[in-house]
């Protein structure tokens, strides 16, 4: 099932929670993002934590425990950290 995870993964998705996720100061410009924009079940639920949460131990105390291993590759992955905002507003 791992094996598959690439074939489905949704970078858009990933690179927007990942910012989102890294950068909790941008969670105003993503007001107007739903769940329901997230194809992908585990970014629904981490988005949906996230709404929910203050910062990103809060979002795991929210998620499954299968989560983990996603929410910590988003918090983990390499991203460009300028223009955060124009960035941010670009995946909303």
């Amino acid at each position: 099932r791992r094996a598959l995870q690439p074939l489905r993964s949704n970078p858009l998705e990933e690179n927007c929670l990942a910012l989102l996720l890294q950068h909790p100061e941008l969670k105003a410009y993503c007001q107007g993002l739903l769940p329901e924009y997230f194809e992908d079940t585990q970014n629904r639920e981490i988005f949906i934590a996230f709404k929910e949460a203050d910062d990103v131990a809060s979002v795991k105390e929210r998620l499954d425990s299968a989560l983990y291993e996603h929410l910590d590759s988003l918090t983990g992955k390499s991203l460009v950290n300028t223009q955060l905002e124009p960035k941010c507003a670009q995946y909303v």
